[in-house]
C-alpha cells in the first residue's frame, strides 16, 4: 500500500458548488476509485485549498493516475472548480 497526499486549489468563486458537488459524490468516480486500486480517500478544504488522503493497493501506480485521469467524468468534474494542478505532497513507504 503506498499512501498519497495531494493539495488542488478550488476557485474562490466555485466553493459553494464544489461543496454542493461533493456533498453527493458522483457514482461513477466512486467506481472509477475502486477500478483503479484506491481507497480511503478523504478530502479537506482550508479555505480555498483542498488536501486530499488516499491509499493505492495496486501495482502500476502511473498507469492508474493516467487511467484516472482519462476518465471522463473526472476530467469534468475537475474542470468545474479546480483553479490550479494537482501537487503531489509526499507518497509514504507501503506496508505500514
Amino acid at each position: 500500500m503506498i499512501r498519497l497526499g495531494m493539495t488542488l486549489g478550488v476557485r474562490e468563486d466555485k466553493i459553494d458548488e464544489y461543496k454542493r458537488l461533493h456533498a453527493n459524490v458522483w457514482p461513477e468516480i466512486l467506481d472509477n476509485l475502486t477500478e483503479l486500486n484506491f481507497k480511503n480517500f478523504s478530502i479537506y478544504l482550508h479555505k480555498n485549498t483542498l488536501f486530499g488522503y488516499m491509499e493505492y493497493h495496486g501495482d502500476d501506480l502511473e498507469r492508474d493516475n493516467k487511467l484516472m485521469a482519462a476518465n471522463p467524468k473526472v476530467q469534468e468534474l475537475s474542470l468545474i472548480h479546480i483553479s490550479e494542478p494537482t501537487r503531489l505532497l509526499s507518497i509514504a513507504f507501503g506496508g505500514v
